[in-house]
C-alpha cells in the first residue's frame, strides 16, 4: 500500500505541475511517432521459504524487443507529457552453474545425495503490454538532453512454456507448486515506476531520440501470498530505443 501511495502522490504532483505549466504562454507541441529497440528483462524471486532458496538457479538477463507508439505533448518549456504503448517480450534465463569449480546438487526424496543440477538451464518469456505515462524533463534546442519519469502498467498477453534440458527426474525436485516449473498462479496484470534518459535531435521537422531506461516492478509474476512459493517475483527490466516523433500540432495555450 506505501507504493501504490507514492505511485498516487507521484501522479498529483505530476499532473499538478502540468496544469501549471499550461499557463504560461509557450508554443505548445503534440508529436506522435513510432518507438524500436532491445529489452532486457528478469525476474527476481524471493522464497517464502528458506529451505527453498537452493532450488533457485543464477537468474541471467532474457534479451527481447520493445516496439509501440508514443505521443508526446510538451506543454511548457523544459517540460512535457508522454503516453506510450508498447509491446515488450521479456522472461528470465535461469542456470544452476559451479561454485568455486563444484558441482551444484540439489536434495531429492529418492536420492538421499542429491541429483546434479550443474550447467542445468530453464527459460520462460513473458510478453506484455506495457502503457508508461511520463513525466518528460527536457533542456536545450535542436539537440536536447532529457528525462522521463512515470508509472508504466502491464498487460500480460503471452505466457509461454518453460523451455529446459532437465531429465524428468530432475523436474521431481521442484515442489508440484513452484510456479516458475508449473504452469500455474500467474497474473496478468503487473505496474511499476519507469525513469529514462537520452537525446533528441530534431531533423528538419522530425524528432530522432535515443534513450536508455530502467523499469523495476512493484507488481509479481506469480500469486505472493504467504502459503505461496514466492513473497516476490517482480519484472525489472533495461530498454534501450530509438524512436522517430513527427510534430502534428504546435499552437500557444489560453
Amino acid at each position: 500500500m506505501i507504493i501504490v501511495r507514492r505511485i498516487v502522490f507521484f501522479l498529483f504532483v505530476f499532473f499538478s505541475f502540468s496544469v501549471y505549466a499550461q499557463e504560461n504562454p509557450f508554443l505548445q507541441e503534440i508529436a506522435l511517432g513510432i518507438n524500436g529497440g532491445c529489452n532486457f528483462s528478469k525476474v527476481s524471486f524471493l522464497h517464502n521459504s528458506q529451505a527453498e532458496k537452493a532450488e533457485l538457479g543464477d537468474i541471467n538477463l532474457w534479451m527481447g524487443l520493445k516496439g509501440g507508439v508514443a505521443v508526446r505533448y510538451i506543454s511548457a518549456k523544459h517540460f512535457g507529457v508522454q503516453l506510450e504503448i508498447n509491446y515488450a517480450t521479456g522472461g528470465w534465463n535461469e542456470k544452476f552453474q559451479p561454485v568455486n569449480g563444484n558441482k551444484v546438487y540439489l536434495k531429492s526424496p529418492s536420492l538421499p545425495e542429491g541429483i546434479d543440477f550443474t550447467n542445468v538451464n530453464m527459460s520462460r518469456r513473458l510478453d506484455y503490454i506495457d502503457i508508461p505515462l511520463l513525466a518528460h524533463i527536457y533542456y536545450g534546442n535542436r539537440v536536447r538532453f532529457f528525462v522521463n519519469l512515470g508509472p508504466k502498467l502491464g498487460i500480460l498477453v503471452s505466457y509461454q512454456e518453460l523451455k529446459h534440458n532437465m531429465t524428468a527426474e530432475q523436474i521431481a525436485v521442484f515442489s508440484q507448486d513452484d510456479p516458475r516449473i508449473y504452469d500455474k498462479g500467474y497474473r496478468s496484470f503487473d505496474y511499476g515506476l519507469s525513469v529514462g534518459g537520452g537525446l533528441n535531435f530534431q531533423i528538419g521537422r522530425l524528432h530522432a531520440i535515443i534513450e536508455g531506461r530502467y523499469t523495476f516492478g512493484f507488481g509479481d509474476v506469480y500469486n505472493n501470498s504467504k502459503g505461496d512459493v514466492y513473497q516476490r517475483s517482480n519484472n525489472q527490466n533495461v530498454a534501450i530505443s530509438i524512436a522517430v516523433l513527427r510534430p502534428v500540432k504546435n499552437f500557444y495555450g489560453n
